[in-house]
């Protein structure tokens, strides 16, 4: 991790990079936004996926996880599972 020093309001602060992990991770409005050719139509279909995760597989995979009232997405666990469901069905 890179750690520069840059100056704010006359104060250093660290420049921290971000994780490239974390650069996956999406909350499901952000995940809509930045992948609008997968939900065309809105929001709708990966509500409806959410609400039964740990039916489809999504959990499972984890491609879905939460951290108390908070709902994350894995987007390369996401895709594998979406390519998987395709696959099967």
């Amino acid at each position: 991790m890179r750690r520069d020093k840059t100056k704010c309001s006359g104060q250093e602060r660290p420049d921290l990079t971000q994780s490239p992990v974390a650069n996956n991770i999406f909350r499901p409005a952000m995940f809509v936004a930045a992948h609008p050719n997968l939900f065309d139509r809105g929001r709708e279909r990966l509500d409806n996926w959410l609400r039964y995760r740990d039916q489809n597989g999504l959990t499972k995979r984890g491609a879905v996880f939460s951290r108390g009232k908070l709902l994350f997405i894995d987007a390369e666990r996401f895709i594998a599972w979406l390519k998987s469901e395709s696959e099967e069905g």
